[in-house]
């Protein structure tokens, strides 16, 4: 159950990575980013994460390539805390670079403190493609 405040929320981050998989393998791409959060009031509150996509061995992904990536997902949700965004998603994407290239996500995150689905876009350099069904984690970047 969502109590107030809530906060709306947004994704920014730049990731690099890649792999192999069909199903089976290795594909992931990681980097830095933050979250940045307003509430119905107008308060601002921005966390520095560490954002990953994909990693899991068995996955429903074909998956190929060394991206670098600039991602941006807005509205990211509605939460009690910013915190409540930290965590995994789950995401269906399709991006793709053959020296330079775009993509596009969808993910969902639910728990008691936060629900969330967003649209994200990114832009990628190197080569490669993605598409398919994965995850997405974000954690907290301690300074």
């Amino acid at each position: 159950k969502l109590e107030s405040p809530l906060w709306e929320c947004a994704l920014t981050f730049n990731a690099e990575g890649g792999g192999l998989q069909i199903i089976l393998g290795k594909f992931e791409l990681s980097g830095p980013g933050k979250v940045s959060c307003v509430d119905i009031t107008g308060n601002t509150q921005v966390m520095k994460v560490k954002v990953t996509l994909g990693g899991d061995t068995l996955a429903p992904n074909i998956a190929f390539g060394h991206f670098k990536v600039a991602g941006v997902a807005t509205g990211i949700g509605l939460a009690t805390n910013p915190e409540a965004l930290l965590g995994k998603y789950y995401t269906a994407s399709a991006q793709g670079a053959l020296l330079a290239g775009a993509g596009a996500n969808f993910a969902v995150h639910g728990r008691n403190e936060a629900v969330t689905m967003n649209v994200g876009i990114s832009l990628a350099k190197g080569m490669g493609l993605q598409l398919g069904v994965n995850k997405m984690r974000i954690k907290a970047v301690r300074e």
